[in-house]
């Protein structure tokens, strides 16, 4: 099953790629990861591999390998995660829109065998549950990129002796350095 988001947002498509490239940030934006660590680490992020803890529909986690399978600098990533019957192919686009961006987030959803005997409402569960995710996914991945940037133009401001303009939220921890 195929199940795709976008949204438009007030940064540059290389401002959101930094938040998004780093796998380690999925938790900090697509919520139902809830956590990443590099299980083996390596000068390109092509080369890395991640574990994942990931949270479906009904509050049962699950671990999954991830790795990045291609990584075009700026535009677009490609990453798939396997595990406790899922495999997960994610591809994310960044394309130039007026002054922002646009991202796409596509998630392409293989089911085991042992989760179809769940019943055959879990599927179509787990659809309707990854639509309203990705949809929030690439809203919170807006604002924290946003914020991220709301901040850094505050400090800019600070060292001039300008205050910042209060941004309304508040600021997010995101890695941007590259993976290993």
């Amino acid at each position: 099953m195929r199940v795709e988001a976008s949204a438009d947002v007030d940064v540059r498509p290389s401002e959101l790629y930094a938040i998004a490239a780093d796998l380690r940030n999925l938790p900090s934006w697509w919520i139902e990861h809830l956590s990443v660590e590099v299980t083996e680490h390596a000068h390109r992020s092509r080369d890395a591999l991640y574990r994942v803890r990931y949270r479906l529909p009904g509050g049962l986690v699950i671990s999954a390998t991830c790795a990045v399978i291609a990584n075009r600098a700026g535009s677009s990533l490609t990453y798939v995660w396997t595990g406790g019957g899922l495999h997960v192919a994610v591809g994310q686009f960044f394309v130039p829109r007026r002054d922002g961006c646009r991202t796409r987030l596509v998630a392409d959803v293989t089911v085991s065998r042992r989760l179809q005997l769940l019943g055959p409402l879990f599927p179509r569960l787990m659809l309707r549950n990854l639509e309203a995710e990705l949809q929030r996914a690439v809203a919170t991945l807006a604002d924290t990129a946003c914020a991220r940037t709301i901040v850094r133009r505050g400090s800019s401001a600070d060292r001039s002796g300008a205050s910042p303009r209060p941004s309304g939220r508040s600021a997010v921890r995101v890695r941007s350095d590259s993976a290993g």
